[in-house]
């Protein structure tokens, strides 16, 4: 294992004095080299504004007061929407206790005859 990384070592200094070398010899050839600037035209370049125009009508469009407009509907029609729900879990839970009530008041029933029914058999 220790020869493995040792030689994997040597290949990544190597590698780096390298490039090293190779950027150093091409320093000067880079330094000579104009900086020219091109304008692109066609197909490429015109798409490219069309489509920058395009996003900032679409920025433009979305920072309106459209977008106010439809977030307040959306918002509200979602405030309705949970108070529909509430109104919902409300009768259901109503509902709920009142099942449980007319099954507690049966079962208090039921224990009444069987009490009257055990006095009888006692006497």
């Amino acid at each position: 294992m220790r020869v493995a990384t040792f030689i994997a070592q040597i290949i990544l200094v190597s590698s780096f004095l390298g490039m090293g070398a190779i950027l150093v010899r091409k320093i000067p050839v880079l330094k000579k080299l104009e900086v020219v600037e091109k304008k692109q035209t066609g197909f490429l370049a015109t798409t490219k504004e069309k489509i920058k125009i395009y996003l900032f009508q679409l920025k433009k469009f979305f920072s309106s007061s459209f977008w106010n407009i439809f977030l307040q509907k959306v918002l509200s029609k979602t405030k309705i929407l949970s108070l529909r729900v509430e109104a919902k879990c409300t009768h259901l839970l109503a509902k709920i206790r009142e099942k449980s009530k007319r099954s507690k008041e049966s079962e208090q029933y039921w224990e009444k005859i069987r009490k009257i029914s055990l006095r009888k058999k006692k006497q």
